[in-house]
C-alpha cells in the first residue's frame, strides 16, 4: 500500500489528452478493456501511428494500458460489465468540441483520493488519503502568504503529507522547513511514504507540468514551479466555489462514481444519439473512426475532403460510401482548430514535449504535405 501521492505520468503534459482520447474511444468504446491483451495492443499501435508514442509497441499492451489509466484517471471514461469501456460525458464533451481546457482543469480540481485509480491494485494509495490534490496545491498558494510553490515542494512537503484538505498549515510550515533544510525535509518525506527521492520528484514535476495546462499559472520556459496569474485569481475563485464540497463516495462501485466524476460543464446537452456514446459499430468501422483521429492528431482537418477519404480508404479498405457514412457522424468542425490548439502547444512546451513537437512536424510534412521527411531525433541525441 503506498504512502503517497500517485498520479499517472505517460505524458507529462495534458496536450495529448484530446487526441488520445478520440483514439481510445474508437478502439476500445463499447468494448471489455480490462485484461483484453488484443485490444490494449490495438489501441498501443493507433497511439504509435498517430506519433503520439515512440515506436515500440509492448508485447502485452501496457503501453496502451498506461495511456487509458491517465484517462480514466482523469474521469473521462470506465468499464461497464456488459457494456464496457464507455466515456463520461466530459470525455464526450472533449470530443464534441467543447473547450478541453476547460473541462480537464475541471477534473483536476475535482481528482480526489479515494477514486477507482487509487484503489486499483497496481496503484492502491492508502485510505488515510481524502484528499483533492490538485486543489489542494491551489488552495496552498491562495490561503497562505506563500506566492510560489516548486516541483521540489510538492514532491517532499506534500506528496507524502497532504493527506486530507486540512493539512494546509502543516505543509506550509513543512515548506519553510525544506527551504531551510532541504536534506533533512527529503529524508522525513522518504521515510513517511516509504517512495524513493526520483519518485516523490517524478510525481511533483508531473504535477506541476498539468497543472500548466490550466492558464492559471505565470508561464516558465522550463517550469519548475507555480506561481497563480494575478489575472486569475477571480476564475480560480469562481471555479472552485462551483465544485462538489464532498469527496464521492463508494469508488469501489466505478460506473457510479466516474459518471458522477465526468459530468462535464454542460450537462444540459444530450449525447445519447453520439456514434461514440454507443459505439455499436462493426470492425471495419472503428478502423475507419480509428484512422479519422490519427489523421486528425497530425494535420488540421477543415471538412470532408476526397483526400481524406483515400487516405482512411488506403488503411482500411473501406469503401467510399461507408467512409462517408461514418465521418459524416464525427464531429469534424472543430478539428483543425484542435490540432493548432495542440501543435502550439507542444512548440512551447520545452524538454518535455520536444521530441512529440518533432515526431509531430515530421509526420505533418509527411501527411499534409507530401515531402520525404524523417525524424532524427533519437540519432541526433547519440551523435
Amino acid at each position: 500500500m503506498r504512502r503517497h501521492w500517485v498520479i499517472s505520468r505517460p505524458k507529462r503534459k495534458l496536450i495529448l489528452v484530446p487526441d488520445l482520447l478520440g483514439i481510445f474511444s474508437s478502439v476500445a468504446g463499447g468494448q471489455n478493456w480490462k485484461g483484453n491483451r488484443s485490444l490494449q495492443i490495438e489501441f498501443e499501435t493507433a497511439l504509435t501511428n498517430a506519433q503520439w508514442k515512440a515506436q515500440n509497441i509492448s508485447r502485452d499492451g501496457s503501453g496502451g494500458r498506461t495511456y487509458a489509466a491517465l484517462l480514466r484517471m482523469l474521469g473521462l471514461w470506465y468499464e461497464d460489465k456488459e457494456k464496457g469501456a464507455q466515456l463520461t460525458i466530459a470525455g464526450q464533451e472533449i470530443l464534441a468540441g467543447y473547450s478541453p481546457i476547460q473541462i480537464i482543469t475541471k477534473q483536476l480540481l475535482d481528482y480526489q483520493y479515494p477514486s477507482p485509480y487509487s484503489l486499483n491494485r497496481n496503484v492502491n494509495i492508502s485510505h488515510e488519503f481524502r484528499i483533492w490534490p490538485f486543489r489542494f496545491i491551489i488552495n496552498l498558494l491562495l490561503e497562505t502568504e506563500l506566492e510560489e510553490i516548486s516541483q521540489k515542494e510538492i514532491a517532499y512537503c506534500l506528496v507524502p503529507f497532504a493527506k486530507t484538505m486540512k493539512d494546509i498549515e502543516s505543509c506550509k510550515t513543512r515548506i519553510l522547513q525544506f527551504r531551510e533544510r532541504p536534506e533533512y525535509s527529503i529524508g522525513q518525506a522518504i521515510e513517511m511514504s516509504k517512495a524513493t527521492r526520483d519518485n516523490l520528484l517524478n510525481i511533483g514535476n508531473t504535477a506541476v507540468n498539468m497543472f500548466e495546462y490550466t492558464g492559471f499559472f505565470i508561464e516558465q520556459p522550463d517550469i519548475r514551479s507555480l506561481s497563480l496569474k494575478l489575472d486569475c485569481i477571480d476564475s480560480i475563485n469562481k471555479l472552485l466555489a462551483s465544485l462538489r464540497t464532498n469527496l464521492i463516495q463508494n469508488p469501489e462501485d466505478e460506473v457510479t462514481f466516474q459518471t458522477r466524476y465526468g459530468t462535464g460543464i454542460n450537462t444540459t446537452k444530450d449525447y445519447s444519439r453520439s456514434i461514440r456514446t454507443t459505439m455499436d459499430v462493426n470492425p471495419t468501422e472503428r478502423k475507419i473512426i480509428t484512422e479519422f483521429y490519427v489523421i486528425a492528431s497530425n494535420e488540421p482537418l477543415y471538412s470532408i475532403t476526397d483526400n481524406l477519404v483515400e487516405k482512411i480508404q488506403n488503411v482500411t479498405g473501406a469503401t467510399r460510401n461507408l467512409i462517408l457514412n461514418v465521418i459524416n457522424k464525427l464531429e469534424i468542425t472543430h478539428s483543425a482548430g484542435q490540432f493548432s490548439t495542440t501543435y502550439m502547444q507542444l512548440s512551447r512546451g520545452g524538454i518535455n514535449t520536444a521530441k512529440d513537437f518533432e515526431r509531430k512536424t515530421n509526420t505533418f510534412f509527411i501527411r499534409g504535405f507530401n515531402l520525404d521527411s524523417e525524424w532524427v531525433g533519437n540519432l541526433a541525441i547519440a551523435l
